[in-house]
Parts: structure tokens; sequence; C-alpha cells
């Protein structure tokens, strides 16, 4: 009797706690972009964070899309902005201007593409993502992969805390920029373009 009374006053807090990150959070998340750990329990959104899920984002015409471009930052703040693991990738369209930033997420389970990662082959596609100038993830631990195909504006990208990443591929200006300062696992990386450090 006394372990049913202490999980049902868990699970009442538990709702508590959940209801205040719903209002505390811009995004309508009825919407299908929220995807709380991935139908895991209360409890352990609570303790593992927020779990998002890209593959089942909708495109504008309401298909589900697997790659979804984020072409802005206030876009992807309020999509994803809240969460911390993102299962799925993370693609930059080709109308983003500027620092592309992720200050919460910790895991990415799948890459960061730009957006002419669709179909590097196709010389005739214009996919370039002009105007993207850093990326920067400082809480990012692990992550699956980088992949930036045209996208000559881009001179720098920041990962503080990252430590595990599986490929990079990156086709930038000579001038780029990268900083990984606790990186300790990379499987493949190529870098085509040049690079500063």
């Amino acid at each position: 009797m006394h372990l049913r009374s202490a999980l049902l006053a868990l699970i009442a807090a538990a709702s508590i706690v959940k209801a205040r990150m719903y209002n505390s959070c811009p995004l309508n998340l009825q919407s299908p972009f929220f995807k709380p750990s991935l139908n895991e329990s209360i409890i352990e959104l609570i303790v593992e964070g927020t779990v998002c899920d890209t593959r089942r984002f909708n495109d504008s015409s309401g298909i589900l899309s697997y790659a979804y471009p984020f072409e802005t930052q206030e876009d992807f703040n309020a999509k994803l902005g809240f969460c911390t693991t993102i299962i799925g990738p993370v693609w930059i369209g080709t109308g983003f201007t500027g620092s592309f930033v992720m200050n919460n997420v910790t895991n990415i389970t799948e890459h960061i593409l730009s957006w002419a990662a669709l179909d590097q082959n196709d010389e005739d596609a214009n996919y370039t993502t002009s105007f993207l100038t850093s990326i920067e993830a400082d809480n990012l631990i692990s992550l699956g992969g980088i992949n930036l195909v045209k996208v000559p504006a881009l001179y720098y990208i920041q990962m503080l805390k990252l430590e595990y990443l599986e490929t990079m591929e990156i086709n930038s200006n000579p001038a780029l920029d990268m900083y990984f300062p606790q990186l300790k696992n990379i499987t493949g990386m190529q870098i085509l373009g040049g690079y500063s450090r």
C-alpha cells in the first residue's frame, strides 16, 4: 500500500514538472515537431532530458519528411531549441544566414548536414548554403557526423565539449577554423578546401 502511494505521488510530481516544462516552452507541444522521449515514460523524460526526433518532421505539404531544412536560427530554436538529445539528422537549409547555434543539445545520433549533401553529385543543383558563417554547439558531447558541402562562407566550427564524432566531411573555404578541444574519438575525416586549425 505504501509503495502504491509513493508511486502515485511520484507520478503526480512528475506531471507537475511536465506541465511546468510545457508551459515554459513557446512551441505548441501537440505539434508533430515535439516527440518527448520517443514515447518513453514521463519519469524518463525528466531524468534523461528532452528527446526530439527529426525523422518525424512534416514538410510544408504535410508529408512526413526525413530531410527538413532549417532556414533560420529562429526556426531551429522553435522546433528543437529545448531538446537535449536529437534523434535523426539536423539539416541546414540554403537560406540560412549567420551563425547556427545549438545551445542545449548534448547528443545528436546522426549528422549535421548542409542541404547540398542531399545530392553532392548534382552539379546543376543550386543547393549552396551561401551565408552560413559558423556552427556553435558548446554542450554537444556526441555527434553522428558532420557533412557540410557548398558552404563557401563557413569559417568557424566550435564544439567545446564534443568527445565522440563518427565522421566528418567538409568542403569549405581555406579559412575554416575548427575547435574541438575535448574530442577523443573520430572514425573518418575528409576536409576539402583547407583549414587553419
